[in-house]
């Protein structure tokens, strides 16, 4: 982003921070600065008379902008009773225009670090409900504060929700197989692993160079999406893709897979997997609804480069030294940018300094990114490349 950083001090409770608050302790006194609200300031002074639920999120959170209408219905139901305070350590602009775009009637607020260190977290959405009479009583995901519970905390009732513990000693380095150094060509499917997201990892150096990844908490249509390097957006369930579902844990895995060779890695992970699961996975094409990304009159805008660089992308935006219009398609569908696949029909090989960002919020926005850059786009149909996930037949 390329608004300057308002300065904003936030003290408060300089006795506790990097100690956690426990469920059931006293809340101490905290501030915070709200956006484009006055007063400009929210004062937690350790009992309010009211509850509060703060939700740490960020623009560019899609999980996080999803939730924000259940936020506003426990807002509008329980005014008076309740403040919902929305808090992200992005810049007070970027906060202002989310908030211009999406008018809630809870409260946006810029977090500094003052809050964060309060309630510690690293991964969003992160929910914290404080009662009315100051004592902390969940530190969870926001899907478990729901009407009943808030109904709970104002009637002075003990609640008992899921509590969300981030591991801060997550290191996705550290090696979470156990295996013979030596070996040639491995393959380890393992149940889900406690304690750790999901993610994967590759090595592009060292004994296993190009031929080694590790993979961790995802389902099996997680697993084939990366053994054939397709979107969520090209996947054709002929099952019911509840029998697989994410929020069951029983249905995620991990997998260390080691090739003979960097070529073998990926056809041989095809072939363990449609061994080892129950699900079988067949490339096709298929009809499906696309955006189609074209070239806009005068050609692409951004500067040429000579190789390609590292990456920088996130939902808000992308950020390369060397990237093709394929690579910049990818990362639209990739993730998630515009919810479907992208095709891309610029007929441009080129390599491109492409730095693009907008406000996932604001339509326009994301247009005027795209212009600048000198891409259209628009809806259609197009047949293209997916994968059919089939369950084996019972024998």
């Amino acid at each position: 982003m390329k608004n300057n950083l308002l300065v904003v001090l936030l003290l408060s409770a300089l006795s506790v921070f990097g100690e956690d608050i426990q469920i059931g302790e006293k809340v101490p006194a905290f501030q915070v600065e709200l956006v484009d609200k006055a007063p400009a300031v929210f004062n937690f002074d350790g009992s309010t008379g009211k509850a509060v639920l703060i939700d740490f999120w960020a623009s560019w959170c899609s999980p996080c902008v999803a939730g924000m209408p259940h936020l506003e219905a426990l807002q509008q139901k329980f005014d008076g009773r309740l403040q919902v305070i929305a808090a992200s350590e992005e810049k007070y602009e970027r906060i202002s225009r989310f908030q211009d775009k999406r008018p809630y009637q809870f409260l946006f607020a810029r977090d500094t670090g003052s809050l964060r260190s309060l309630f510690p977290y690293q991964v969003i959405p992160h929910s914290v409900l404080i009662a009315p009479d100051g004592r902390l009583v969940a530190i969870t995901s926001p899907e478990h504060i729901t009407d009943t519970v808030i109904e709970q905390v104002l009637a002075g009732q003990e609640i008992s929700l899921p509590l969300k513990k981030d591991h801060f000693d997550f290191n996705p380095a550290h090696e979470y197989f156990d295996f013979d150094e030596d070996v040639q060509q491995l393959f380890q499917l393992q149940p889900y692993m406690s304690g750790i997201p999901a993610f994967s990892r590759t090595f592009p150096n060292g004994p296993f160079e190009q031929r080694r990844m590790t993979i961790f908490n995802l389902n099996v249509a997680g697993l084939y999406r990366k053994a054939y390097q397709v979107s969520s957006y090209r996947l054709i369930y002929e099952f019911d893709e509840s029998t697989i579902d994410w929020e069951d844990k029983n249905n995620r895995f991990c997998l260390n897979i080691i090739a003979k060779t960097p070529e073998h890695l990926y056809p041989y992970m095809k072939e363990q997997l449609s061994q080892q699961t129950d699900v079988l996975a067949q490339p096709s094409t298929r009809e499906i609804e696309v955006l189609v990304i074209k070239k806009a009159e005068g050609g692409i805008r951004a500067q040429s480069a000579q190789e390609k660089g590292l990456t920088e992308a996130r939902g808000d935006g992308f950020k390369n030294q060397g990237a093709s219009m394929a690579d910049f398609c990818d990362y639209l569908e990739g993730f998630g940018i515009v919810g479907r696949a992208v095709v891309d029909e610029t007929g441009d090989n080129g390599l491109y300094d492409i730095n693009f960002s907008f406000d996932p919020e604001n339509a326009q926005s994301f247009k005027e990114a795209m212009t600048k850059l000198g891409l259209t786009y628009e809806k259609g149909v197009r047949t293209t490349e997916v994968l059919v996930l089939s369950m084996k037949e019972n024998p």
